[in-house]
């Protein structure tokens, strides 16, 4: 139903319908390479650390210690999912006190500066545990490790190199404090070392230009009958994530009660028509705050056909 082709040297690789899909079909589903509840209010509702299923507002039993950053899973096969393709969330540090210290750290952190990466940073870090670890009991080099645990990082949308240089330069002293926040948090004698302040920084901009934001229902939270509140999060879908953007996109992406993303055509899409989607709400913004926001979010200049015709 869908291809991924190389459309220009500006626009790069892209989506193409292979064939007609008519408006309102849900097209394509992903499940996430790595996603994130963030908790940057907090009244938000919990969810599942592994499919962001909505858990409900009360803390569980047990789990004060948590509450900074709720480790709660829906059922057992999201634990176990979760187990089986990242290390611990808190690396090799497994003391319940430091660990909820430094989850409480990295939560306000992130509450103060009104910021999400380092939330999803410290999940993406410790998905690359398992593969160090695997690296080390083949008597290989860590650096062989993060190689492939950073393999499906590849294609996704990056900075060019003396972009990433300017960056570290000029907001130095916030990648240090949330590159310390978050290697406390994903402690690990092994990936540690690895981590240099532009490797950071690289990491950072993969994921303000890749990730999407999450928003599942979440009914149990409801203080009155009927009412639906959200877990916020984002997260990394490499597939989907092939979309350029449009201001006038012929697709969106949802979710439902759980991160699996779906993407669904807002109109009738040809057969070999490139399809799109909008990384920014476009409802009432002018041409200049849509591309204003577009560079100071994504960091490229919109020449969709909406901003393009604009006086």
């Amino acid at each position: 139903m869908l291809e991924i082709v190389k459309l220009s040297p500006i626009l790069g690789r892209g989506f193409r319908a292979t064939t007609f899909i008519p408006k309102g079909k849900a097209f394509h589903f992903e499940n996430p390479l790595i996603s994130c509840q963030f908790f940057l209010h907090k009244q938000n509702p919990l969810g599942c650390l592994n499919c962001l299923k909505g858990l409900g507002s009360e803390k569980k039993e047990g789990e004060k210690s948590n509450w900074a950053w709720p480790i709660l899973f829906c059922c057992q096969e999201c634990e176990e999912k979760s187990e089986s393709r990242e290390g611990r969330f808190q690396g090799q540090n497994e003391e319940p006190s430091k660990q909820a210290k430094t989850l409480s750290l990295l939560r306000d952190y992130c509450q103060q500066n009104n910021v999400w990466e380092p939330a999803l940073l410290a999940r993406l870090y410790s998905s690359f545990l398992p593969q160090l670890r695997a690296a080390q009991a083949e008597g290989l080099t860590p650096e062989v490790g993060l190689e492939r645990a950073t393999r499906p990082l590849r294609h996704l949308c990056r900075v060019q190199e003396s972009s990433l240089n300017t960056m570290a330069e000029q907001q130095k002293a916030a990648f240090k404090k949330e590159l310390s926040l978050v290697t406390m948090v994903v402690y690990d004698p092994l990936l540690r070392p690895l981590l240099t302040l532009e490797k950071h920084v690289y990491f950072t901009t993969i994921l303000k230009l890749n990730t999407f934001t999450i928003s599942v229902s979440d009914t149990t939270s409801g203080v009155r009958k009927g009412e639906v509140n959200f877990v916020n999060g984002g997260g990394l879908y490499p597939i989907a994530a092939f979309c350029n953007h449009s201001c006038a996109s012929n697709a969106s992406w949802d979710f439902g009660k759980t991160n699996s993303l779906r993407l669904k055509a807002k109109e009738d899409i040809e057969a070999g028509q490139e399809i799109t989607i909008s990384y920014i709400d476009t409802k009432n913004l002018s041409t200049r705050e849509r591309r204003e926001r577009l560079r100071r979010a994504y960091l490229f200049e919109c020449g969709c056909r909406l901003c393009s015709s604009a006086p």
